[in-house]
């Protein structure tokens, strides 16, 4: 269950792969539609090989930053920002760097590949999506299948159960209490604050140039605790600025994990921060974004309402499968930013 980035990636790629036609997939996803949250997303050339192999490529290449190839690229630019006279550190090269796209692109490409009835797509497998579909328990039958149970709908049956469902993961916290010792896995059950705070924007790439026409962002994106990088083909620039507090890992956080807050406490959160950086987070703009079966939704370009994110961790999971269960994506453990 889960519709996100793994349970669309995992539908599509046994779509993909499946040529004795034995799968039928159905993803239940608990919101009444699909809309996206975060930003930019970064792929490697590995992970490339894998969009490729499961048929993504044309569709993905013109959302890109660059043609994917495997040329010496700068990943990052690293440099000490954090103080009115910043100064560069050291360049990070790999072969065929990183490509970089805008998150709700890289969902909407894996909802076009989905093998749903009437696309299309080519139909290895059967795929159906399932909306306000939010699960509450899951059990097993005596006759060896899984029912799920969902709020205020049908019980239905599965063979294997893909929790795919984020790090908030009702399958997670179901499946570790199923366990034969689940006294063990208690402290796994929800996520724990990292300590760490993102803040994070689009910005219009046209309206920096016009403010810093040589800002260094522009084509050598990245500074010290802060990331930036070009997103939707380049037209927009990805920034996530990070504050720590390591003294609070751990901690229980209180409140919405994502937020709009005020200017002021983005800038006064980086104050004495390199110029170069301040033209970049005080960029002025406001767009509409809307895409097919995507929710409309704004970017706030930094100001006037930047968003802060409490970035969330798991506890290391020792298991991940049990029966003909499985755990997924973030359900089994989160990604930071940086």
């Amino acid at each position: 269950r889960g519709a996100g980035i793994a349970g669309l990636a995992l539908a599509v790629a046994l779509n993909a792969f499946d040529d004795e036609q034995k799968f039928a997939v159905d993803l239940y996803e608990a919101a009444s539609e699909l809309s996206e949250t975060g930003a930019g997303i970064n792929v490697w050339p590995r992970i490339w090989q894998c969009l490729k192999e499961i048929g993504l490529e044309e569709t993905l290449i013109p959302l890109l930053d660059h043609y994917p190839d495997l040329e010496p690229r700068i990943v990052f630019e690293m440099r000490k920002a954090d103080q009115e006279n910043g100064f560069k550190i050291t360049d990070a090269m790999k072969e065929g760097g990183i490509l970089s796209i805008h998150r709700a692109d890289f969902q909407r490409s894996f909802i076009e590949h989905l093998p749903l009835l009437g696309s299309n797509v080519k139909m290895s497998s059967i795929c159906n999506l399932h909306l306000s579909h939010r699960l509450i328990n899951y059990d097993f039958t005596a006759t060896g299948h899984i029912s799920l149970s969902f709020v205020d709908k049908p019980i239905t049956t599965c063979d294997i159960l893909v929790g795919a469902d984020g790090i908030k993961s009702t399958v997670r916290r179901l499946f570790l209490t199923r366990l034969p010792n689940p006294e063990k896995y208690e402290m796994f059950l929800d996520p724990v604050w990292s300590g760490s705070m993102a803040y994070r924007e689009l910005v219009d790439k046209n309206e920096l140039k016009k403010i810093d026409p040589g800002h260094r962002a522009l084509d050598h994106p990245g500074l010290m605790h802060c990331v930036v990088y070009p997103v939707s083909g380049g037209k927009f620039m990805n920034v996530v600025a990070m504050a720590h507090d390591k003294s609070k890992k751990g901690a229980a956080w209180e409140g919405l994990w994502n937020q709009e807050v005020t200017q002021e406490e983005f800038l006064e959160k980086f104050k004495g921060w390199e110029d170069e950086f301040q033209a970049l987070i005080r960029v002025r703009s406001c767009i509409s974004v809307h895409i097919k079966n995507i929710r409309p939704y704004v970017l706030r370009q930094c100001i006037p309402q930047p968003t802060r994110w409490a970035l969330h961790d798991l506890n290391h999971l020792d298991v991940f499968a049990n029966r003909r269960v499985f755990l997924l994506g973030d359900s089994v453990g989160s990604f930071h930013v940086y």
